[in-house]
Parts: structure tokens; C-alpha cells; sequence
């Protein structure tokens, strides 16, 4: 069946400065809060939803960048560390649809006791909505409950993404790395009708129950994003720029270009394969080059050491959304592009 590569220019002139500080990946629509710590605890959303108190150092994120997440040291007393979020008010209150998505690493096995990630609402057990580690799970707590899904800290980063659709029978869903893990088919009382200004903390629970570990580009969304936003959010990385590529337009760079060599992919639109041209590879010895889907899968790996590879679209996994990314010798992401098949 003949396929088609639809390559498009991701149109930056078109996007609001709203959000000119949200990465590519990150889905803008109903997006309330986007907390990335590149350096500082301001929500990038544009909805001036900035921390306040932090308590912590800066850290490097999942792709290796320094200071781009935060770190807090735990801690079950005052004044422990973490942060307070200053300004929350246009937060979906009620049982109004939301999401909530953290990155976050841990090696401390907890052995009693909610480690906050993210919490909201009232200062008291069962009366708030937070996203927490307790023993060897992790979960949500809501207003009349919680769920908790199976969960070990290895000091690897993990994402988890909890979705909420007042109006629908799911209630609220767990996805831990990409994955389903939990699904309420009841409807839960989510939140309180009015925010207590007194809690609204990332990294702790008041200045107790504190997080120990590392958290990064923290988003809150006023809808429940789909499986699809969420894939793309657990696959992402969080490089300078993640822009959809052009195919046969134009070199594959990092921006502002750091190593001289440059990648094609053509022809376009293909039919039954597609041939990547590595440039000159002089420039980039130990380097290599890898091709993911939207749900992580990869569809083709191979070292920067051969001109040209050749590459049956039969062996990738359908239409969709796909990844290419560039690693250096240290095995550090440096540019990663989008391209659609349809």
C-alpha cells in the first residue's frame, strides 16, 4: 500500500508567545500551568502560575541537560524542601476535567507515609488532590479516596500522567510511563469547590512530607488529554528545539548547530522506503541515530558510520507519529525531530 510522508514546518511564527516557552510536544490547549525548572520555578504557560520557597537544588533532567529539574532531599518534617505555587486560581476546581503530569525520580523506597509530587486543596487527608509516592505505589488522592498503582522507586526517571473527565463513566485514569495502569469507573468528588491558598505545593505536602528525588516539566491541563498527548509526553525529549523535520528541504541540525555534519532523509513523498544520508562522518565518530514511534517502539537504529542507509517503510508500525534522534558519542540526545506517516 503506497504510504505517504506528510513533512511539515512546525509554523513557530503561528504560536502565540503564550506559550513560547512550551516545547513542541507539550499539548497548549487548556494547558494551566507548565513548570520545566530550566534554572528557575516559573510556569512557562504564560498563566504566571510562578513557585515561590523553594527549598532544593537544580539538577540535570532526563536527557542529561544541568539545571534543568529540581531536586529535593525528603525529608518527613519542616522545613523539608519542595515549593509552594504562588498563584493557582484559574486551576479546574469541582469535578471539572483535568490532568496532571510529572516527571520524577527516586531511589528511596518509602516505607509509610504520602511523599508529595503535587497537591492542591485543603491541608488535611482526603480533602485535597495530589499526585504521591506511599511505600511501594503510586497514585492520586482525591477529595473521597485515592488509587495507587504498583511502583518501586529505581532512581530512573518516570512520568505519570492522571486524567480526570468529570462528564465521562472513566473517572480518573493512572498512566505511569505511557501506560494505562488505572482506571476508576466510578465518579469521584475530585476537589474542593475553592482552593485553600495555604496548599498548593510541588515537592511537599505543607512543609511536611516532602519528595526526595528529582521532578521536572510539570504540566496541568483544565481537560483530560488523550492517550495519544500523553504517549507523545512520555516519549518526548526535552532538547532545545523539537520541531517537525522537512524531509529532502534542507539539513537535520541541532539549532544553533553544534557539530558540522549534517542528516537527510528523502525521497519525498516515498512510497516503499526511505534512504538517510549520515552527512560527513568524520564529524561524528561514535555518533548514532535512532527512529521511535509515539508509544517508544523503535523502528530503526544504526551507527553514524555508513553514507547512506536504506530503510523498508514496511518495517515500521503504521501511520502516525514518529521520532528521529541524533546521539553523540556520550550517548546524549542532541537534536531529536517529528515526522508524520500517513
Amino acid at each position: 500500500m503506497k504510504k505517504n510522508f506528510l513533512f511539515m514546518l512546525l509554523a513557530m511564527l503561528a504560536i502565540q508567545p503564550l506559550f513560547a516557552q512550551v516545547p513542541s510536544y507539550v499539548p497548549t490547549s487548556g494547558l494551566v500551568g507548565y513548570w520545566p525548572f530550566n534554572g528557575n520555578v516559573n510556569d512557562e504557560s504564560g498563566n504566571n502560575n510562578n513557585c515561590n520557597n523553594p527549598i532544593g537544588n537544580y539538577d540535570n533532567d532526563r536527557n542529561g541537560f544541568a539545571n534543568s529539574s529540581f531536586y529535593g532531599s525528603g525529608g518527613g518534617s519542616s522545613p523539608g524542601s519542595g515549593m509552594y505555587i504562588s498563584s493557582l486560581d484559574n486551576f479546574p476546581l469541582a469535578n471539572t476535567n483535568r490532568t496532571v503530569s510529572v516527571w520524577f525520580k527516586s531511589n528511596i523506597p518509602y516505607s509509610g507515609g504520602n511523599r508529595e509530587l503535587f497537591c492542591y486543596g485543603d491541608n488535611t487527608f482526603g480533602t485535597r488532590f495530589g499526585i504521591m509516592l506511599n511505600g511501594s505505589s503510586i497514585g492520586v488522592e482525591y477529595v473521597n479516596g485515592s488509587v495507587f498503582t504498583t511502583f518501586i522507586p529505581d532512581n530512573n526517571w518516570h512520568n505519570i500522567t492522571v486524567t480526570y473527565n468529570g462528564s465521562g463513566s472513566n473517572g480518573i485514569l493512572i498512566y505511569l510511563d505511557g501506560t494505562l495502569r488505572i482506571t476508576t469507573i466510578s465518579n469521584p468528588i475530585v476537589t474542593l469547590n475553592t482552593l485553600n491558598s495555604f496548599v498548593k505545593t510541588i515537592g511537599r505536602l505543607n512543609d511536611v512530607n516532602n519528595f526526595s528525588g528529582n521532578y521536572d516539566d510539570i504540566g496541568i491541563w483544565n481537560r483530560a488529554l488523550t492517550p495519544q498527548e500523553i504517549a507523545n509526553l512520555y516519549n518526548s525529549v526535552n532538547s532545545n528545539e523539537c520541531l517537525t523535520m522537512v524531509i529532502n528541504s534542507g539539513p537535520l541540525s541541532t539549532n544553533p548547530v553544534t557539530y558540522a555534519s549534517t542528516v537527510n532523509i528523502f525521497p519525498n513523498p516515498a512510497n516503499d522506503q526511505i534512504t538517510i544520508d549520515c552527512g560527513n562522518l568524520a564529524n561524528v565518530v561514535g555518533w548514532n541515530i535512532k527512529i521511535t514511534n509515539a508509544l517508544g517502539q523503535q523502528v530503526f537504529a544504526a551507527p553514524m558510520n555508513t553514507q547512506q542507509y536504506v530503510v523498508p517503510l514496511n518495517s515500521w508500525s503504521g501511520q502516525g507519529m514518529y521520532f528521529v534522534k541524533i546521539l553523540n558519542a556520550q550517548n546524549e540526545v542532541v537534536n531529536i525531530k517529528k515526522i508524520i506517516l500517513q
